[in-house]
């Protein structure tokens, strides 16, 4: 699994950004992150869902999320108000590893 995630906004306009492959991570780390999405169901959202929640709320944090499984591909983009709460668990484990490779560059 391949995950893309990128964040904007907020008050202080704080941009984060990271790659995360499985393949790559630590067993524990990649069955986390499956465990995540499976629990989060991003690939079973649809994108005219969170874009029926108004998000026009100044600093209000956005959320770029690119998942690929196998040949499958979910695209996403949401803010704090239209997340659905099961993605936000993904969203924080993502976050933290965005400032873990900010961190290290």
């Amino acid at each position: 699994m391949h995950i893309d995630f990128k964040t904007s906004g907020g008050f202080a306009n704080l941009r984060l950004q990271c790659s995360v492959d499985t393949a790559t991570l630590l067993p524990n780390d990649a069955e986390e992150l499956d465990s995540l999405v499976a629990q989060s169901n991003v690939l079973g959202l649809n994108q005219a869902e969170l874009d029926a929640v108004p998000g026009l709320f100044p600093d209000v944090m956005t959320y770029e999320l690119t998942v690929q499984v196998g040949d499958r591909t979910q695209q996403l983009r949401m803010t704090d108000i239209s997340m659905p709460a099961s993605v936000r668990p993904l969203v924080q484990r993502l976050r933290s590893l965005a400032i873990q490779q900010t961190r290290r560059s």
